[in-house]
């Protein structure tokens, strides 16, 4: 393992059986890794090796003074292109899956990696554009346009564990990220991230799981984010609390589900599927 993969503090979870297939969870934003550890060992249970990871100066590589990180969200991705890579060699051939919640979504589109990926799941990940979401007006327009680029520049990164808004955020990413939420083309309008979105060249199969009571990420930016994939299969799941089983779910709740609902069933079962197809599996960039 390289220093830099170190450096990511990866955890895998392994079956003690062979696994069908690898898979790796790419986090959202501000979300230690440790998050989905109890959906990493259902998946493992279900016989597949998973690998959980930080982004850089993220999670448990936090740095005591957040002011010091000039990482952006390129630097990110390149997290996640370098996890592919350590996946595919730990695979040693079988299948590499992918889940990303929210962010880790968004990226599956940046990723240079992207062709060594048999299918991804999708949770809660959709675009930031404010006006998709309109029960959240007031509160969108002073995040976006007042507290997070004022903040940022004030501290020298966003102090949202401070102000109990999102969690603390290096300086870089959290200006772009208020940049692009004050977009209608949400990351897309930014010109050097047009340069890099592949997107249209993702062609795996892609399961979107999102929640009627997600007040982050509503259907309309779930769907502007899954319409740029449009040369893969998608299977968009955009469910109420009823089908979900009466549970209140929102932005993070399904991985708090356990391992006993039907929604983690149908998730492994798809993933097991996937795993199992006779796609041809193109040699990353």
């Amino acid at each position: 393992m390289t220093a830099a993969i170190q450096s990511l503090r990866p955890t895998w979870f392994t079956p003690a059986a062979p696994p069908r297939a690898l898979l790796l969870i790419a986090p959202a934003m501000s979300v230690r890794q440790d998050f989905y550890a109890p959906f990493a060992e259902f998946l493992r249970d279900a016989g597949f090796e998973v690998g959980t990871f930080d982004y850089r100066d993220a999670g448990f590589g936090a740095r005591q003074r957040p002011a010091e990180s000039n990482v952006t969200l390129l630097d990110w991705r390149d997290d996640v292109d370098a996890m592919l890579g350590e996946a595919e060699r730990r695979a040693a051939g079988r299948p590499v899956l992918y889940c990303g919640h929210s962010l880790g979504g968004q990226l599956l589109g940046l990723l240079n990696r992207h062709p060594s990926i048999r299918a991804a799941l999708t949770v809660a990940s959709g675009t930031g554009y404010w006006r998709h979401n309109p029960k959240m007006t007031l509160r969108l327009l002073y995040l976006w346009f007042f507290a997070m680029p004022v903040y940022t520049r004030a501290f020298g990164y966003f102090p949202g564990r401070r102000l109990g808004k999102v969690g603390d955020l290096p300086r870089e990413i959290a200006l772009s990220w208020a940049a692009w939420c004050r977009h209608p083309e949400y990351l897309m309008g930014d010109e050097a991230m047009r340069a890099q979105a592949a997107y249209a060249a993702v062609t795996a199969p892609i399961l979107s799981v999102s929640f009627d009571d997600d007040t982050y990420v509503p259907q309309p930016a779930v769907e502007q984010l899954h319409g740029w994939f449009r040369n893969a299969p998608v299977d968009r799941r955009h469910m109420t609390p009823g089908s979900a089983g009466g549970k209140a779910v929102g932005h993070f709740g399904f991985f708090k589900l356990g391992r006993g609902h039907a929604l983690w069933r149908e998730a492994a079962h798809w993933l097991v599927a996937q795993s199992e197809s006779p796609q041809p599996r193109a040699t990353a960039a």
